[in-house]
């Protein structure tokens, strides 16, 4: 496995990360829908950037699930493949009123999901194959102190989908 991370400080308020990494393994058995999978051989690059100040973080982040070799269903005669990306992005902002007393946080998120599995001569598990999908996401909540020992705490979240 590799790993690699590096932070840097624009100001006192301000940062920024970007990590990389890439990991690969195989001989593992999954079980889904389907039954046993062996898992051969699979890759997993990764990478993220991130920006954060007392106020504002925003991040976004790819991954993939790439097999080298097909996979062996163990119970029929069958194998499979995939190759499958995600993409996030996430922005969040916080902010303090009335001597701290009223807390605000408001974000939204979103990520897109692309699954391949007829790759490497396999045939697809997935009917149809070559599933794109989006999830998205908008959110806030406020913390309000009422007294030293009683807070009220409201929260909302919106979410939509392709799935």
């Amino acid at each position: 496995m590799l790993f690699r991370s590096v932070d840097y400080e624009l100001t006192n308020d301000q940062r920024l990360t970007a990590e990389f990494g890439f990991s690969k393994y195989g001989g593992e058995y999954f079980v889904n829908q389907t039954g046993r999978i062996l898992i051969n051989n699979v890759e997993k690059p990764f990478v993220r950037l991130a920006y954060n100040t007392s106020r504002f973080n925003i991040q976004a982040h790819w991954n993939r699930r790439n097999t080298i070799t097909p996979q062996i269903v163990m119970n029929a005669a069958a194998s499979s493949a995939e190759r499958s990306d995600v993409y996030v992005i996430d922005a969040q902002w916080n902010d303090s009123y009335l001597h701290d007393d009223l807390k605000v946080i408001v974000g939204a998120s979103h990520e897109y999901q692309a699954v391949n599995t007829s790759l490497l001569g396999a045939l697809p598990l997935l009917n149809p194959d070559g599933l794109h999908n989006n999830f998205s996401g908008l959110y806030a909540q406020a913390e309000m102190t009422i007294m030293p020992s009683l807070k009220f705490v409201g929260a909302a979240r919106l979410d939509r989908s392709t799935f």
